[in-house]
């Protein structure tokens, strides 16, 4: 099967220059139009990386060693890294776009009240823990007294229940 080298990086997923450097390097099998053998070519690319070290370096210098014609500077490695893969100005627009919805999203959630600030929360989550304190402290204060004059383990808890449900539920 012969293919563009448009169609063959698209089969491979790595970009045309790519696909350029590996017909610079002797890595692509070109049939008379200037097509690229599509067997041939993954064939010698696979026998020429992974586990054969030697010839992935001697690949590397002699890509070094190259100069660009028209500007005198040695062409630079544009091989994808995990951190680059998808960072193109579309996807990092899209992004944008994305994230900005979604702080919209959280603003309006805000003016609705289905959310809170994280200061207003705390400041609400303080005001229970106060009013708890306090309601305990009454417990205890309106309690004491009572439990003296009640005598026995059964008496006592059934005291405790009724003054803790008629305070707190």
């Amino acid at each position: 099967m012969v293919e563009t080298k448009a169609q063959f990086a698209k089969r491979l997923g790595v970009n045309k220059s790519t696909v350029t450097r590996y017909g610079q390097a002797g890595r692509l099998v070109l049939a008379p139009n200037g097509k690229v053998k599509v067997e041939e070519s993954l064939r010698l690319i696979n026998a020429t990386k992974g586990h054969r070290i030697d010839v992935s370096q001697l690949h590397g210098q002699n890509h070094q060693g190259l100069q660009n014609d028209a500007t005198g500077v040695a062409d630079d490695d544009m091989s994808a890294t995990v951190e680059t893969v998808g960072m193109d100005r579309a996807t990092l627009q899209a992004q944008a776009l994305t994230y900005g919805n979604k702080m919209l999203e959280l603003e309006a959630a805000k003016v609705e009240g289905t959310i809170l600030d994280k200061e207003d929360f705390l400041k609400q989550v303080g005001l229970s823990g106060r009013s708890y304190r306090i309601g305990i402290e009454r417990l205890i204060d309106n309690l004491a007294p009572v439990l003296v004059n009640v005598h026995g383990t059964e008496a006592r808890l059934e005291t405790i229940s009724r003054a803790v449900s008629s305070e707190f539920l």
